[in-house]
């Protein structure tokens, strides 16, 4: 098993989302509006509902048939920028920037996982991760992605000369983890930089046992998301941040 080494703290960090979810392998019974209010008081909770529409006409006189099924609640903090999600097949918490670090994350998604009055229903399947990460780099003269990502892309002379836009999707594997990468990166010559989304998604498989048991291995999610985000980047890009 990997034993992940410890990064520095960014003062200037580029995080523009960070989630903790769970996934079950079962859909559960929803409590009712009522029931949800006693978890979160202070949260303002709407429904979560999709439109499904059969536009299949059998009958000339009955035309199109819609269907509204509630799959989930949304409890808001007030300012957008802290949400739960309840739904049907998971278990969601976000914050959005500004970010409030990992504690703040782990804390409030610990707590609703303790509260929620319909955990026995829960069959879980994946616990997990995922950080959205947005900044900007200059490009002056030539710009090189080695010079600020571990990672390389072939072009003419590592230049990029007219660039609109170019995205890359890959997957690592490390023990029981996966991380979904997506890496895309868009240049406006006429100011001279390029704006960089690093999206980060960490899936660990999550058994029966250690979910009744509170054992949910966050610390090691957070230290494989960690790994991916600093080892892809240079010490050019890190400085951004520092």
């Amino acid at each position: 098993m990997t034993d992940f080494k410890s990064y520095e703290f960014l003062k200037n960090s580029p995080i523009v989302e960070g989630n903790l979810f769970l996934q079950f392998h079962n859909q559960i019974n929803l409590p009712d509006k009522e029931q949800i209010e006693k978890i979160k008081a202070d949260h303002k909770i709407s429904e979560i509902k999709n439109f499904n529409i059969d536009a299949s006409v059998i009958e000339s006189n009955k035309g199109i048939k819609s269907t509204i099924d509630k799959v989930g609640y949304r409890l808001d903090a007030g300012n957008d920028k802290s949400v739960i999600i309840l739904r049907k097949s998971d278990v969601l918490v976000s914050f959005k920037n500004p970010y409030k670090g990992w504690d703040k994350l782990q804390d409030t998604f610990l707590s609703i996982l303790h509260d929620i009055n319909y955990r026995d229903q829960i069959k879980p399947k994946l616990i997990g991760c995922r950080f959205v990460n947005k900044f900007s780099l200059k490009m002056e003269n030539k710009f090189r992605i080695e010079d600020y990502f571990n990672f390389r892309i072939n072009f003419v002379n590592s230049y990029i000369p007219n660039l609109n836009a170019y995205s890359l999707n890959f997957v690592h594997v490390k023990d029981d983890m996966q991380a979904n990468i997506k890496f895309s990166i868009q240049g406006d010559q006429k100011s001279e930089t390029a704006s960089v989304l690093f999206d980060i998604e960490i899936l660990k498989s999550i058994n029966i046992e250690d979910y009744l048991n509170n054992k949910y291995d966050l610390k090691k999610i957070r230290d494989f998301k960690n790994y991916i985000f600093y080892e892809s980047l240079t010490n050019n890009t890190i400085n951004l941040f520092r």
